[in-house]
């Protein structure tokens, strides 16, 4: 049998009673079609689980009993946050689908020097984010913001460890690992656009001692890079 995940507000929680919202209910009755007495799993999107069992129909909402709570499941122990330049179509609706099944905390879409797409839509681009926490099991919600320029961006850097995806680079994140002490860190990872970072915006993240790495020989995809340098992450976090 599937496991069902469905998004649930914590306010609908009472001790070990739950109230599905009318949307998530919508899509338990009549789009899965499931009937009362299924276990399901919930999510608050702020770092808990419950396991429940769906008991009642009141008011086209679906209603039950809590079984188990699970905190920060399919979490990491560290926060990766991830910055990336704005994709087109789409790509973009990849890369932040695939983002937040590898488990970043955040996302943040800036628009860069050689991005063509310029804009985006946050309201349609948090459902794919819901939908991908949903089907992946996460208690967790990523954050997902947009910046209107790379000045911007920069001006919010908060003097973190910052680690930049270039080409031609010789540096791998998994040898500077230990080095950088990031298992006990969150972890900043940023990521160009289609064209690549523009020379204006490497200079400023270098004067900023952003560390640039390498993913390899080849020319990535950035919505390819999106899913490498997170793959390396999720084994560098597992195993250390």
């Amino acid at each position: 049998m599937d496991t069902l995940y469905f998004h649930i507000d914590s306010n609908n929680i009472d001790n070990d009673q739950f109230i599905l919202g009318i949307e998530e209910s919508h899509h338990f009755l009549n789009v899965l079609r499931k009937p009362i007495g299924v276990e399901i799993w919930l999510i608050d999107g702020k770092g808990s689980a419950y396991k429940a069992v769906t008991e009642s129909i009141l008011n086209k909402q679906v209603q039950g009993k809590i079984l188990e709570h699970i905190p920060m499941l399919g979490e990491n122990g560290v926060n990766v946050h991830l910055t990336l330049g704005i994709l087109k179509g789409d790509r973009l609706k990849l890369a932040i689908e695939k983002a937040t099944e590898m488990g970043v905390a955040s996302l943040t879409l800036v628009n860069m020097d050689h991005c063509i797409k310029r804009d985006v839509k946050i309201d349609k681009l948090n459902k794919i984010v819901m939908s991908a926490a949903k089907q992946c099991g996460r208690s967790v919600i990523p954050n997902l913001s947009f910046m209107k320029s790379f000045e911007k961006w920069m001006s919010k850097n908060d003097n973190s460890k910052v680690f930049v995806c270039a080409l031609d680079e010789s540096k791998y994140l998994s040898n500077i690992y230990d080095d950088e002490s990031i298992s006990q860190n969150d972890v900043h990872i940023v990521i160009g656009p289609e064209g690549d970072f523009s020379k204006r915006e490497i200079e400023m993240m270098k004067k900023n001692d952003f560390t640039f790495i390498s993913l390899g020989p080849r020319r990535l995809r950035s919505e390819t890079a999106v899913v490498t340098v997170l793959a390396v992450i999720n084994e560098l976090i597992a195993v250390n």
